[in-house]
């Protein structure tokens, strides 16, 4: 239920969600029990993996900026999609942020959540 909760003030955008790959491996399933070390460890370098619950997409890429709902016969489903800037050269503005100065790109992934709240396709 937490999740459901969790998911439905996310794509609301009454919570702002901020990636907690910052913390240690240790510290992430310390706060998530039912996570697998492994997961955990996947989570804390930003991965996303198919069957990776959304939990802890949002743990690992932070809030998405953009979310779609798409129903169709086979059931209904979520499109999340992720921008991360890529660069050759950046500068830090302050403690939290930087921007990027030289060779500067926007790469965006898009998230497919199936019916379960999991992973179920990746698209780069």
């Amino acid at each position: 239920m937490k999740i459901a909760v969790l998911l439905s003030l996310l794509l609301a955008g009454a919570i702002p969600v901020v990636s907690q790959s910052q913390k240690s491996a240790e510290a992430l399933c310390k706060d998530n029990p039912k996570w697998r070390q492994s997961d955990c460890r996947r989570v804390q370098k930003n991965e996303i993996w198919i069957g990776m619950s959304a939990e802890m997409l949002i743990a690992s890429q932070g809030a998405p900026v953009r979310t779609k709902k798409l129903t169709t016969a086979a059931g209904t489903t979520q499109l999340w999609v992720f921008e991360k800037e890529t660069g050759t050269a950046f500068r830090q503005y302050d403690k939290d942020h930087r921007y990027c100065v030289a060779g500067c790109k926007m790469e965006t992934t898009f998230v497919h959540i199936g019916p379960t709240l999991l992973v179920d396709a990746i698209e780069n």
